[in-house]
């Protein structure tokens, strides 16, 4: 997965983590998480999750407290119970006592044509394909009555509570598709509105507009494809 580009924006006032983008490449698997409070959380959630997803691609034997979801494919399996374990692991060792640490993110595996992703919280995710943009996930974030103050909370973080819910997804993927991450309060309707050129041509412009539309809401925003 090749970062095309990516732009942060943050307010006087107002802030969200920094990115962490993990990968392991034999693998094809990615992560693209926001650590929250004060341990970075982000490369024991990956650890755990790559476990097992490489397990699965492997299709070998892990032991999996978590069972298997019939509805979901082997690789959403696998992020899932990667997880679940993640959440478990950071829930019992680190907020037991007191809540301390938590993490946003996604995680996104890719085999021949299947791109699987798992999600808790932000970024929001977009597929770009042909001259589309569509919403993969697009959760927001907690905020207050005045949308555009730059005050929010994390919607959901990982490792919080005993158990929690992930959205999960898969696609067929194609050879010409990217994916757009956005750590955002809300939904830019410029965003939405946007064409794939305008994308990929304009992304400074883009990142400008989102800005513009709501000044005080801090957002990073980037642009990935596969190769």
């Amino acid at each position: 997965m090749k970062l095309l580009e990516q732009y942060s924006y943050r307010t006087e006032h107002s802030w969200r983590p920094q990115p962490t983008i993990s990968s392991e490449e034999s693998l094809q698997f990615y992560g693209v998480s926001f650590s929250w409070g004060e341990i970075d959380l982000s490369q024991k959630a990956f650890e755990n999750i790559r476990i097992f997803v490489e397990a699965s691609l492997n299709q070998s034997e892990v032991t999996n407290p978590f069972g298997f979801n019939e509805g979901l494919s082997s690789l959403e399996n696998a992020l899932y119970s990667g997880c679940s374990q993640a959440n478990d692991v950071i829930h019992r060792l680190i907020n037991s006592m007191a809540l301390t640490s938590g993490l946003e993110g996604v995680w996104i595996v890719k085999k021949a044509k299947e791109l699987a992703l798992i999600q808790i919280g932000q970024p929001q995710v977009y597929l770009i394909r042909k001259h589309s943009i569509i919403p993969l996930f697009s959760i927001t974030d907690i905020i207050s009555s005045t949308p555009n103050n730059g005050l929010f909370l994390p919607n959901k973080l990982l490792g919080v509570h005993s158990k929690t819910h992930y959205n999960i997804q898969s696609i067929n993927f194609e050879s010409s598709d990217e994916l757009i991450l956005l750590a955002h309060s809300l939904v830019p309707l410029g965003l939405i509105e946007s064409s794939k050129s305008q994308v990929a041509e304009r992304g400074k412009l883009l990142f400008s507009t989102i800005a513009k539309e709501y000044p005080l809401c801090p957002f990073w925003i980037s642009r990935f494809k596969f190769e």
